[in-house]
């Protein structure tokens, strides 16, 4: 009973956790519209972040779906053209995910981000062609 509980703690506090991390992105967030490619020309998406924070919120929408074994990844390239794994994650049957990302640089350090299709734990580079895509160099305020 007490390696449940721990367990249950563990997860609880952990979960608060990434909920400060989205309070923070939220509480001043900039936004930038994602652009479609061929690879998936129906697809929608939103970045929101913070430009100091190193928090970021990715929403997309209308995505192809994926085989068991893929993922989709996301990149962040800094000014320096050095990308930075952002996370693996997978839709829903409708093409729509939310991903949180927790990036090693402040969101002012990268130009633009990518996603990409990945083996489902993840890539060290991408594999593929950009599903969607931004440029971070100017956001816009969310009320925009």
């Amino acid at each position: 009973m007490f390696i449940l509980a721990a367990g249950l703690g563990v997860k609880v506090w952990l979960q608060q956790g990434q909920i400060s991390e989205l309070k923070a992105v939220l509480a001043a967030p900039q936004m930038v519209g994602m652009e479609n490619t061929e690879i998936a020309p129906n697809a929608q998406g939103r970045f929101y972040l913070a430009p100091q924070s190193h928090q970021g919120l990715l929403v997309v929408a209308d995505m192809p779906g994926l085989a068991d074994d893929k993922a989709y990844q996301l990149w962040l390239v800094g000014k320096d053209n050095v990308r930075d794994d952002g996370g693996t994650f997978r839709v829903d049957d409708k093409g729509y995910a939310t991903h949180l990302v927790s990036a090693p640089r402040a969101m002012s350090e990268y130009m633009r981000i990518g996603v990409t299709t990945e083996p489902r734990g993840g890539s060290p580079g991408p594999t593929s062609g950009r599903v969607v895509g931004a440029s971070l160099e100017k956001p816009l305020p969310t009320g925009y």
